[in-house]
């Protein structure tokens, strides 16, 4: 499974190599603007769910997935809403004289060419991002880890092959947004064959719904917290700085968050699961405990450095120049994603 992560990682580097050949600045600015709307629409993302289910021990999971599958995606039907409202608004920003003293930044979205069908594309991923969380944390959990890596492999050379085509033909940013909904539906179409994902998991439960609320209610804030930071702030940004300026730091924070995306996600879904079954021995969550603080603060920093120090003279081999202005926010994001190491190593054990 680290294999197939591993090589998901090169995938979305070689596929951030494409993008920064292909698309503007304005263009990759214009996705992040829709990151950010997103941010804001789906703030409540799935509830927390995806936090929750890799903690449910295997034995567990077939009583509590299908409560957990309406929890995620009631809140995700409610940003799908929220979303489909923003873009029935985008054509109004442009020609309200109030908008466009009071926040000209959010005037310029009407001029942003592709970030309504962009926005559309986020919505459909919305809708099936229920089952996608049922079907891959049920694997994670059963540690069908494999399979997962088979898939998580297939995905990621059918988001390069996707990327690659749909840049090269022009499409802007729908070169970001299009291959994330194809993966979605490959992903939830291997979830159905291979039984991890089952119809009696979509089966209304309503029994124990409000002690389920209260249950959920830290994963809730864990992932609100989350969309603040990671999402919401392009939208801020977008409203401030011209949109080929955000695309200059979406680029930057792309390249720069991929040693500690790739250990997040080790760790969540592939540590997480493992910790869960010694739950409750005190010797044998030490040791797994130590293990990941172990590995996790000699990879982060090293990889973390590496991405700084060598992006100047890899820009200039690959770019010639034209993705230059990112070298500086490349330095400071990863000095700051060295330090956020420790909260993301405790993400695993926690869970």
């Amino acid at each position: 499974m680290t294999l197939a992560s591993l090589f998901a990682r090169l995938s979305s580097l070689a596929s951030q190599v494409i993008v920064g050949i292909y698309l503007t600045e304005a263009q990759v600015g214009t996705y992040a603007i829709a990151i950010g709307v997103m941010g804001v629409t789906a703030l409540l993302r799935g509830g927390g769910a995806a936090l929750y289910l890799p903690t449910i021990k295997p034995e567990d999971f077939e009583a509590k997935a299908s409560r957990q599958f309406w929890w995620c995606t009631g809140f995700l039907a409610f940003s799908a809403v929220l979303t489909v409202g923003v873009i029935a608004l985008i054509p109004l920003t442009g020609s309200s004289e109030l908008v466009q003293t009071a926040l000209p930044g959010l005037a310029r979205a009407s001029d942003l060419p592709g970030l309504s069908a962009t926005l559309w594309i986020l919505v459909a991923r919305q809708v099936i991002s229920g089952p996608l969380t049922v079907g891959r944390m049920r694997m994670s959990v059963e540690l069908r880890f494999k399979e997962l890596a088979k898939l998580d492999t297939i995905l990621a050379l059918l988001r390069l092959m996707l990327t690659w085509v749909i840049a090269a033909s022009g499409l802007g940013a729908l070169a970001l947004s299009l291959p994330h909904l194809a993966m979605g539906v490959v992903e939830l179409l291997y979830y159905f064959v291979s039984d991890a994902c089952k119809l009696s998991d979509l089966r209304w439960n309503g029994r124990g719904f409000r002690e389920l609320a209260a249950k959920m209610k830290w994963p809730l804030i864990a992932a609100i917290a989350n969309s603040v930071s990671t999402q919401v702030n392009l939208l801020v940004l977008g409203l401030l700085v011209p949109a080929s300026t955000l695309g200059v730091f979406y680029f930057a924070f792309q390249l720069a968050s991929q040693p500690t995306f790739f250990l997040a996600t080790a760790l969540q879904n592939v540590l997480a699961p493992f910790l869960a079954r010694d739950r409750g021995n005190p010797v044998l969550e030490r040791q797994g405990m130590e293990r990941i603080f172990a590995a996790g603060m000699l990879y982060v920093p090293i990889t973390t450095v590496a991405t700084a120090s060598f992006f100047p003279s890899l820009e200039r081999l690959l770019w010639g120049g034209r993705w230059s202005a990112a070298s500086s926010g490349i330095m400071f994001l990863c000095i700051g994603a060295t330090y956020m190491t420790v909260a993301t190593i405790l993400t695993g054990p926690l869970l």
